[in-house]
């Protein structure tokens, strides 16, 4: 029962921390004073709850009479029976409770074993203060006191420095114990609804505070914003660390634009103080019995039993005016009380009426609240005060609905110290917004939900980006993968172009291999110039391989000899006649090829021709045309005088 009550007590204190951080202090900026103040709602449901104040209690003593004794009959005793099996549904409800406890509890050792082991099976480079831990899983960046666990390859450059400046800031700060202390706030009020909230608060908090810090130290705040929208992932991380990548981004960026709240709104923390005084006082007293002590009565003379034993009536009488005269004038007094409250009041209700936008004065700042329902009597107000008291000229324009609602308001402003302009307008009626002055002279307009709108729209715009980004990086990678389907079938395009050409290559080495003893080549009348001597043409009939398997051999280019010493070149083909020009070709043997191709139908032509001192041909232009649809060109040139290789044309 002690412990129910307990956690009752335990849970309530959260409930009213939790509460007034919703209500008053969620909106604010001031995030380390929300840390200590989030963190003093999970240390008090802990400890309060077991504090106790003791208050004393007087009664009076009891009274000892004499108590007559009187004789008791001896009865027979009756047989009392044995009651029957009953729940005890407190014990139910407690036992289900630690069972609830303990799974938690086996959870949250279970995440923090796992997660020692991960710091322990990766390898950590420390450096100013902090472990690094690098990491091959795909695993969201993440801290745990000084460790922090990233995997590089999952970042650009320029984003993994911001995600660790935001995971240092966790670190340096000890964000770690917020989160121990949250989750074991959970163990404890596991039952509670609002403590999983309140678990998420402190998160939420710690992820604002990361953000203020970081945002500090990186150039461009815009370039963070689109970091955690990029963020957005849905990789795993351990549960009991502090990560860059929180389902909450448009709340982050959201606090990221808002403007700083005024320093005294941090007093807003202390309104918890009250009403924990009355919960203590209410729950957590502990009264202590004391008896009075006895003191004899007196019976206090008094002027009426004066009076009454006076035998003067006139004293009476005398006594009886003066105390009627007491009582008018007390009434005449509450009379003229009651007038002047009046008077005050009427008072205070006028000056309302007549200045309903008085200047608020917050920590050094002057401030003019503007909403729907100013009305223009109230503006002016606003103009003559500024003017008068602040030394600001001010003009503005406006427009109102059919129901006086301010739909839109423009205003010019100047001063010594500052000068500008604002304007605010809905089709429904205008948000609320102030005119400020600083205590530096510094004047302007600001609307914290006109604020609040145009970070939503910074945050819209973000996801554009992102989303535009993210379909320019689905094209690269769909051009990526066109360019490398491509190259895949033009390799296998090769393949078989280079299977085709080595199937050809073996068919003709196959040829060749028949043909490898000798080469044939039949003179008859006509032996197309290959030789110039009619005896020697008689003699020669046959040209034999000079070294079958010779280095000199191609695929079906061979190297022959005459046995009279003349060699050359031969190319096997289908056709069965070839000329020979070398570098003692005379002029007479070209005129006479050309006219016996001539009479063949082919077209023999030669030009750049050329020879050196000794009459040998050291340039030629050689073009043979079969009028079928064949037509080689060939050039042979050699340098310093030298003279050219053999020549063996295949005439088709």
């Amino acid at each position: 029962m002690e412990i129910i009550i307990y956690l009752l007590k335990s849970a309530a204190i959260l409930t009213l921390f939790y509460v007034i951080y919703i209500l008053f202090l969620r909106k604010e900026t001031h995030f380390t004073a929300h840390r200590f103040y989030l963190l003093a709602g999970v240390v008090a449901s802990f400890l309060l709850p077991i504090l106790y104040f003791t208050q004393t209690v007087y009664i009076d003593p009891p009274v000892i009479s004499e108590v007559t004794m009187s004789t008791v009959d001896h009865q027979p005793s009756a047989v009392i029976a044995e009651p029957g099996f009953e729940i005890d549904w407190w014990n139910v409800l407690l036992l289900s409770y630690l069972i609830g406890c303990s799974f938690v509890f086996f959870r949250f050792v279970r995440e923090l074993t796992s997660l020692i082991l991960l710091l322990h099976n990766n390898p950590s480079k420390r450096y100013r203060g902090f472990n690094y831990v690098r990491v091959t899983k795909k695993l969201a960046p993440f801290s745990f006191f000084n460790y922090i666990v990233f995997n590089p390859e999952l970042h650009q450059e320029d984003e993994l420095q911001m995600i660790l400046k935001h995971e240092q800031a966790h670190a340096f700060q000890w964000h770690s114990t917020d989160i121990i202390l949250a989750n074991l706030l959970i163990i404890i009020q596991w039952a509670n609804p609002l403590a999983w909230l309140y678990k998420k608060s402190v998160e939420e908090n710690l992820e604002f505070l990361a953000d203020n810090a970081t945002i500090i130290s990186v150039d461009s705040k815009k370039d963070y914003q689109l970091a955690l929208v990029r963020a957005s992932s849905a990789r795993y991380t351990p549960s009991l660390t502090t990560n860059f990548y929180k389902s909450f981004i448009k709340k982050r960026i959201i606090m990221l634009n808002k403007r700083t709240s005024k320093k005294h709104h941090v007093l807003k923390v202390a309104t918890v103080l009250p009403l924990l005084a009355i919960f203590l006082w209410s729950f957590n007293i502990r009264e202590e019995i004391a008896y009075k002590e006895v003191i004899p009565e007196s019976i206090p003379e008094t002027v009426s039993d004066n009076l009454l034993n006076s035998e003067n009536p006139s004293e009476i009488n005398s006594e009886k005016q003066r105390e009627t005269g007491k009582i008018a004038a007390s009434e005449k007094s509450f009379s003229n009380t009651e007038n002047l409250q009046k008077e005050t009041i009427a008072e205070i209700s006028e000056e309302k009426e007549t200045n309903r936008i008085p200047a608020v004065t917050t920590g050094g700042d002057i401030e003019f609240k503007i909403t729907k329902n100013t009305t223009d009597a109230e503006l002016e107000k606003m103009k003559s005060k500024l003017k008068k008291d602040h030394g600001v000229e001010i003009s503005y324009s406006v427009k109102r609905n059919k129901n006086k609602e301010i739909t839109s308001i423009s205003f010019q402003y100047s001063s010594k110290d500052s000068n500008g302009n604002y304007s605010i307008s809905d089709d429904e009626a205008i948000a609320d917004f102030v005119f400020y002055i600083k205590e530096d002279g510094k004047s302007g307009f600001y609307s914290e939900e006109v604020e609040a709108r145009r970070a939503e729209r910074a945050y819209a715009r973000a996801e554009r980006m992102k989303e535009r980004s993210d379909m320019r990086r689905r094209e690269i990678e769909k051009v990526r993968e066109d360019r490398d389907r491509m190259r895949e079938e033009i390799r296998e395009e090769r393949d078989v172009i280079r299977d085709e050409m080595t199937k050809k290559r073996r068919e003709m080495k196959d040829r060749l291999r028949e043909k490898r003893k000798s080469v044939i080549i039949e003179s008859d009348d006509d032996d197309g110039g290959l030789f110039d001597d009619e005896d020697e043409e008689e003699i020669v009939k046959t040209y034999k391989i000079a070294g079958s398997g010779s280095n000199e051999a191609e695929d079906n280019i061979f190297v022959v000899s005459s046995g009279k010493g003349k060699s050359g070149k031969l190319m096997l083909s289908d056709s069965d006649h070839h000329i020979r020009i070398d570098k003692n070709t005379t002029d007479a043997s070209l005129e006479k090829m050309k006219s016996k191709l001539g009479a063949k139908g082919v077209d023999f032509k030669y030009s750049k021709l050329k020879r050196n001192a000794n009459g040998e041909i050291t340039s030629i232009r050689i073009t043979v045309d079969n009028n079928k649809g064949s037509k080689q060109t060939i050039s042979a040139q050699a340098d310093d005088g030298k003279p050219i290789d053999d020549l063996l044309i295949d005439i088709q």
